[in-house]
């Protein structure tokens, strides 16, 4: 009726199916965390840590602690990973790196690659629009966030919650990853500022002090 083409109608068809298999997901994954809830308290209350703390730790991990009884060196580390922590794969072992040793990690990658740090212009996705000017601060984690003065453009590798108190007084922010539903982009979003995500090599390429030019509106941050 509409003269829709064969193709159309099947994406329109496909989308609506798609839709209603990730709310059923939703449903599935709901009710599955309401039963599993109960024993996650209780082994959070053995360990003498939070839920969300526990929700932090590897399930060898968790063993290990009901079974030797968790150290207290352990449940300080459950607590930096609310801030932070990453898990790395390498030579078929995992490591987990928070606190320092997360910053140091994501020092030591952003070097790994050789780039170019002459560059002067980087591109990315705009993904909150407007335009800002100022000086850029590196924040490699939440330790970090007191540099970051009003109107200061954030340069991250990526964002997340801990790091909102510094991105709202940011003139601008700019993220090596992300994209349009990335952190970054719907607190700036949110706040009104201009993000650029996706710039690849911007904490490699930008330092603390550079003075910036950022344009959201095209996606591209200039050095000046």
């Amino acid at each position: 009726m509409l003269g829709l083409s064969k193709t159309a109608i099947f994406k329109i068809y496909g989308a609506k199916a798609m839709g209603e298999a990730s709310n059923r997901f939703d449903e599935i994954f709901a009710w599955s965390i309401s039963k599993i809830d109960p024993l996650l308290l209780e082994i959070a209350k053995r360990l003498k840590v939070t839920r969300a703390e526990l929700a932090n730790a590897r399930g060898e991990e968790i063993v290990s602690a009901l079974e030797k009884g968790p150290a207290e060196s352990y449940r300080a580390e459950l607590k930096q990973r609310i801030i932070n922590y990453s898990l790395v794969l390498e030579n078929g072992k995992i490591s987990v790196h928070s606190g320092k040793s997360y910053q140091e990690y994501l020092k030591k990658e952003s070097r790994s690659e050789k780039v170019n740090t002459k560059i002067r212009e980087l591109h990315g996705q705009g993904v909150s629009a407007g335009k800002a000017k100022g000086r850029v601060k590196i924040v490699w984690d939440a330790s970090e966030m007191k540099k970051v003065k009003r109107g200061d453009i954030l340069v991250a590798t990526s964002t997340y919650p801990a790091l909102v108190p510094a991105m709202e007084k940011a003139g601008a922010i700019v993220t090596n990853e992300g994209g349009l539903l990335s952190h970054a982009a719907i607190v700036s979003r949110e706040l009104g500022i201009p993000c650029v995500v996706g710039t690849k090599i911007g904490t490699k390429v930008l330092k603390d002090g550079d003075l910036v030019e950022v344009d959201a509106n095209k996606g591209i941050v200039k050095r000046i």
